[in-house]
Formats: C-alpha cells, sequence, structure tokens
C-alpha cells in the first residue's frame, strides 16, 4: 500500500468519525480555538466538554 493511500484512509477515518460527533461540540470547540486568548489546548476541552456533557459525542484523544 503507497504512503498517499494511507494517509487518505486514514484521513477518511478521520472525518468519519467527527460525523458521529455532537453539533454542540464541533461549535463550542471551534468556538474556544478561536478565542485570543485561547484558554483551552485540544485536550483539555475535550476532557472538560467530556465532564460537563456526559451524554453528548465527543471524540478521543490521544494520551
Amino acid at each position: 500500500m503507497s504512503t498517499n493511500y494511507s494517509t487518505q484512509i486514514n484521513n477518511t477515518n478521520a472525518y468519519l468519525k467527527l460525523d458521529c460527533v455532537s453539533d454542540d461540540f464541533l461549535r463550542e470547540f471551534t468556538e474556544a480555538t478561536r478565542e485570543k486568548p485561547r484558554v483551552h489546548g485540544v485536550d483539555t476541552f475535550v476532557h472538560t466538554y467530556r465532564l460537563q456533557h456526559v451524554d453528548a459525542v465527543v471524540p478521543s484523544t490521544k494520551s
């Protein structure tokens, strides 16, 4: 399997996973990452959001 093909498959899988994520999560994440100064990093935002919205579907982050 070529590297470009592998990368393309991995990128496609990432987009498919985002289809399952809560729309509210994506909206709030976008707003949080555009804040100046930025308060949250990706990991802290995901962790905080998951604690506050127990039933929401949020992506996992690599630790």
